[in-house]
């Protein structure tokens, strides 16, 4: 994109969700990052991703295994839980998981019950 009354090719800019120089070709911006624009491209928080063509730091979400908010820290998903999208879900009755768990199914019966990884736990 350009400013109105635009006169030179170095004038264009990249919109967001490109990168390139101003004037010259713009490319996708890379999965893991975001790009707002121009040829700027900034990676994601640490344990967290984005698709090809990310705008925005909400665009970055936290990996399975951890938790927060879109386009912020993500933390280690605490034991007792799941945690998908940076959503913290908690295990089902009668069942125990590893902190960092991103599956229900890593969520496993308690001593004296049984069932399949996820639940439901039965005595």
């Amino acid at each position: 994109s350009s400013p109105a009354g635009s006169e030179s090719a170095t004038d264009c800019s990249c919109v967001a969700g490109f990168y390139g120089q101003d004037g010259g070709e713009c490319s996708a911006c890379p999965a893991d990052s975001f790009c707002p624009g121009g040829n700027v491209v900034e990676g994601c928080v640490a344990d967290s991703s984005s698709a090809e063509g990310s705008e925005s730091a909400v665009s970055c979400v936290c990996n399975d295994g951890f938790s927060g908010g879109r386009g912020s820290e993500c933390s280690v998903c605490v034991a007792g839980t799941w945690c998908t999208g940076g959503t913290i879900e908690p295990c089902p009755a009668n069942s125990f998981s590893e902190a960092g768990s991103g599956l229900v199914e890593d969520c496993t019966c308690v001593a004296g019950y049984y069932g399949p990884g996820g639940g439901p736990c039965d005595t």
